[in-house]
């Protein structure tokens, strides 16, 4: 098909190409989200093995012009040249076009072809002496200038550094010229092409004359900095001839958005995605092996937790010094009791705000560092009276992070200024630097961490590989196991503990090799410098490494007398890699230990099925590429299952550093990945809750706020050993050929800490009501008894006095027996409350025309229960819709269970407003609150608090669905102090929420 959906006519380049097997159904899905007639540019992402060159070429063959494909390696662009050979299939002289002279399929830059593949390096070529290296010299000598330099003294000392140190001085220019580069150039693509090297700007016009208009952008996820801007010359260069090209970007998953130049350069050039395609689709279809995600946990190593807990004694010993004492504690009160807080409105002058509303005012005013103050001074002094007025916030432990924050303000209001306190100051500017933080008189900025640096890089972790592999080899399949361990660098990180060698692939390997449980799968190193094997495998090795190269290696020693280093003259990495390879696909290699740099993205590998990943990359993209290396079908084993393992550090019990930062690297890495949940339901789902049980999960909660009893993570590594499925019954719930919906739904997550606390009134009040009602029922029914007894009232007085008494009954006890029916049905049924409460945000936000028209069988609320537990948590999905739609709902309702911070307006729930109520209601409410009850408060959501005739609404649905309720609106200094008992009050203390996404 032609780009307009017509069929190319028989001379387009291209148009005598096909497929001549049949594409997946999920491949089908892609070419019909994105139909005949597509808009460019295309941004598809879909996982590694999904065939995605197969798409990029039909998509092509449809536009019917002539294409380029870029791709990142010489590997990859191969690829995509023999994917187009195959389907070349007939096309005019086999090989040659007779009309148009050239190679109908080409790699060579000199001579494009109807279908051309290259890679982007080709096109981004540099000149030598880049114009930026001028600019960027200019803004060095601005920046010397600025430091107290002058002009002249600077332009001396830059020339001396360049004449004296030419390294540290081009690594400068280099540093200020790439930013220059991303900065500016990305708005003047021009400016970039006058410094492109000569060869690729001919390269780019040879393209563009040559008449090519699709471009197909392979792993698009590289495309952030220079890169994405040649690509955008290249576009440029094509629409100058009038021509709109057909960008179709392909790649596994998105990048970072963690700098956001760098993605609005990629957004910029492929927009937002058009068509995502799951793993589980792929893997339904039987194109990627079925695979499960597990996480291994270890605690550093005595060495390590020795400068652990030496820091842990640092900041420690600073805070009691310092936040612990007179001055600490008058500078937390301070901070949160606000002092230039306005007069109530028509107050005397003069009049002083209560301490509510102080707090309330310093928490409205900056939340974070009052929330941090609240935690230390609960801390420091668990029984001050501030606490109290905090409520359950200052209960919780301050976190690292905002012990530095309060610690860094501390010192620089109470500290800087005042000269007889300089030493004090050092002090604290040196112990917050072994925590990887740099105190100024500006504040306090975050650079690296030698806390997660140990975390990161632990030696615990490389002793992890072989007790995870003696129990992969100990289960079923255990004779398939083909493994790779993947480190980030040869070399790098610290050297505290074993013999005090860095971290990286060597120091794992030196580990892996001296472990006889493990020596059966015979393992091999393999990096860009180095090929190392043990020294009891070299007889066994040396010979196969000999028959696959053809060159027989030399054998040579390290400083490990366990391990050797082999020499293969005259072979580069990639060549090496594929010996490697091959040899693992032989199982004469069973286990390879290498960098994710060579062992990454672009290497294929179908027979590993095992990857251990010790990496500290936790983007999406790099977990996606690293997950890839183990899907692949593997001809030699068809009812292949993939084991990922993710090896984290964490700090137990007994030392107040948070120590959660290699936990929050898992978190991450799996947030976008998905796989059967582990709470025996067989549902698919995202993120941490197909890695880890819900047991598991908490037993983390309670080793990242210390609980006691300690929690350990042997602990942790025993649930998933006593869960750890066969790798055949992973396949058996995968479900492998069954037909599937391909849809995706989104649960929010709910675990209350303690049981539900029903939202609608308390027992205290129900029982108050239920006394009255009994008292109007007496009343009535003695009135009956006294007409009845004189005997002189007619038969219809007589009727009408106990018709009287029994509506004075009703009237009195209505909204009694309302209360009571929806505090009953909350109490033997949870759920309703939450159902209720997300069923009065979908009806406000349909209201406004957000969301589309849900009834209530639309919101479900699922318990989930966990094996010897209660219930653990709620799931609450909203059915039908868009997803955005259902997320928003889910949103609004995570945000009303959260910790109140600073809303507009306040549900306070358990009570109604007085208008509308009965005098029974009335007197029943009053005197619940002299005997003790208390109204409970919620945050109302931002969505629905924008405007007051929304928060409004929602009440009244609240009290429709949930309860009674009464809205406040904190427009004035007088309702500050409500703010300061609403965070006391929480409606729904210490719930927990999270997401869960489900794939059907």
């Amino acid at each position: 098909m032609g780009r307009e959906g017509t069929p190319a006519s028989t001379d387009a380049p291209l148009a005598g190409w096909q497929f001549k097997g049949t594409f997946r159904r999920s491949q089908r899905a892609v070419f019909d989200a994105v139909g005949p007639s597509p808009i460019s540019p295309l941004h598809i992402v879909a996982p590694p093995g999904a065939g995605k060159t197969l798409v990029g070429l039909e998509l092509a063959r449809r536009a019917g012009s002539r294409a380029v494909a870029l791709a990142p390696t010489t590997t990859i662009r191969s690829q995509w040249a023999r994917a187009a050979t195959e389907m070349k299939g007939s096309c005019a002289a086999d090989g040659l076009r007779a009309e148009s002279p050239g190679q109908v399929i080409s790699e060579d830059p000199q001579r494009p072809g109807d279908f051309t593949a290259l890679t982007y390096q080709m096109l981004s070529v540099m000149e030598e002496s880049s114009p930026f290296d001028d600019l960027a010299r200019s803004e060095w000598l601005a920046e010397l200038v600025e430091a107290g330099r002058e002009p002249g003294a600077a332009k001396a000392w830059l020339s001396d550094l360049a004449s004296s140190h030419r390294a540290a001085y081009m690594r400068g220019l280099r540093r200020r010229a790439g930013r220059l580069r991303k900065e500016r150039v990305r708005e003047n693509t021009t400016a970039l092409e006058a410094v492109l090297h000569p060869n690729a700007r001919a390269l780019i016009a040879r393209l563009v004359a040559h008449g090519v208009t699709t471009v197909i952008l392979d792993e698009c996820h590289h495309l952030l900095d220079h890169w994405a801007i040649v690509v955008h010359c290249l576009l440029a260069r094509i629409r100058e001839r009038g021509v709109e090209p057909l960008v179709i970007g392909l790649t596994a998953t998105l990048p970072s958005e963690d700098d956001r130049v760098l993605y609005e350069n990629y957004t910029g050039l492929l927009g937002e995605v058009d068509y995502e395609l799951p793993a589980p689709a792929v893997v339904k279809e039987g194109n990627l092996a079925p695979y499960r995600d597990f996480a291994w946990f270890v605690t550093p190593t005595q060495d390590e937790l020795g400068f652990l807990r030496t820091q842990d004694r640092e900041l420690t010993r600073l805070v009691e010094g310092t936040l612990g004492q007179s001055n600490g504690i008058a500078f937390l009160e301070r901070e949160l009791l606000q002092e230039d807080v306005p007069a109530r409105e028509g107050a005397p002058s003069g009049t002083a705000r209560t301490p509510e509303e102080r707090v309330a005012a310093a928490f409205k005013a900056d939340f974070a560092f009052s929330e941090a103050a609240a935690r230390m001074l609960g801390e420091l002094a668990p029984q001050h009276r501030i606490v109290g007025l905090v409520g359950p916030e200052a209960s919780q432990r301050a976190t690292m992070d905002q012990r530095i924050r309060v610690l860094a303000r501390y010192a620089l209001t109470c500290l800087l200024p005042h000269p007889e306190e300089a030493e004090t100051w050092a002090s604290v500017k040196a112990v917050l630097a072994d925590f990887g933080y740099h105190l100024t008189d500006r504040g306090v900025r975050r650079g690296r961490d030698p806390v997660d640096q140990i975390l990161a890089t632990s030696v615990a972790k490389d002793y992890a590989v072989g007790e995870i592999l003696r129990h992969e080899l100990a289960r079923d399949a255990g004779e398939e196991v083909r493994a790779v361990v993947l480190v980030d660098f040869a070399v790098h990180g610290h050297g505290v503990g074993a013999q005090k060698k860095r971290a990286g692939a060597l120091r794992c390997f030196e580990i892996v090799a001296a472990d006889e449980s493990i020596a059966s799968l015979r393992p091999v190193l393999v990096t860009a410098r180095h090929l190392r094997v043990a020294v009891r495998d070299v007889g066994d090795l040396v010979p196969r490494f000999e028959e696959i190269t053809g060159v027989t290696p030399t054998v040579m020693p390290t400083d490990s007398p366990g391990v050797v280093e082999l020499g293969l003259s005259g072979l580069g990495p990639s060549a090496i890699v594929a010996a490697v390879s091959q040899l693992v696909a032989r199982g004469d290699v069973r286990l390879l230990v290498g960098t994710r740099g060579l062992l990454g993205e672009g290497w294929d590998c179908p027979a590993v099925n095992t990857l251990i990943d010790l990496s500290v990359a936790a983007t999406s993209a790099a977990t996606q590429q690293l997950r890839g290396r183990s899907l692949r079908l593997d001809t030699n084993w068809p009812e292949k299952v993939a084991h990922n393992w993710t090896v984290t550090s964490v700090v137990e019990s007994g030392m107040k550093l948070d120590g959660v930062s290699d936990l929050a690297r898992l978190s991450r890495k799996h947030e976008r990945v998905w796989g059967i949940a582990r709470d025996g339901t067989g549902a698919i789902t995202r993120g941490l809750t197909h890695t880890l049980t819900r047991r598991q999960l908490t037993q983390l909660d309670g080793i990242v706020e210390k609980r006691s009893p300690a929690v350990r993570a042997a602990d942790v590594n025993r649930e998933t050993l006593r869960e750890l499925p066969a790798r055949a019954e992973t396949r058996r719930q995968w479900g492998i050929g069954e037909p599937y919906l391909g849809e995706q739904r989104e649960a929010l997550t709910l675990s209350p800490a303690a049981r539900l606390r029903p939202f609608v009134s308390s027992l205290t009040l129900d029982i108050v009501l239920l006394l009255i009602g009994v008292g109007v029922v007496a009343i009535g029914l003695q009135l009956f008894r006294i007409g009845a007894a004189a005997g002189s009232l007619s038969l219809v007085a007589k009727l009408i006095l106990f018709g009287g008494a029994g509506a004075v009954m009703l009237w009195g006890t209505r909204e009694f027996w309302k209360s009571m029916w929806l505090a009953a049905r909350q109490r033997a049924l949870p759920a309703t409350a939450y159902q209720g409460a997300a069923f009065a945000i979908a009806r406000v936000l349909h209201s406004r025309g957000r969301v589309p028209r849900y009834g209530q069988g639309n919101i479900v609320v699922v318990p989930l229960y966990a094996e010897g537990m209660t219930v653990a948590q709620y799931a609450v999905e909203v059915r039908g819709g868009e997803l955005a739609d259902q997320q928003l709902i889910l949103t609004q309702l995570e945000e009303l269970l959260a910790p109140v911070r600073t809303p507009r307006f306040l549900l306070e729930v358990g009570q109604a407003p007085l208008r509308g109520r009965s005098a029974v209601s009335w007197l029943g409410s009053r005197i619940a609150e002299l005997i003790g009850f208390r109204t409970r408060f919620l945050q109302v959501p931002t969505a629905l608090g924008r405007r007051r005739a929304d928060a409004q609404l929602f009440a009244e649905e609240w009290g429709r669905y949930v309860g009674p309720c009464t809205l406040h609106e904190i427009d004035s200094p007088d309702k500050l102090a409500l703010l300061t008992r609403a965070r006391q009050r929480s409606a729904a203390p210490g719930t927990r929420t999270g997401r869960r996404e489900v794939w059907a």
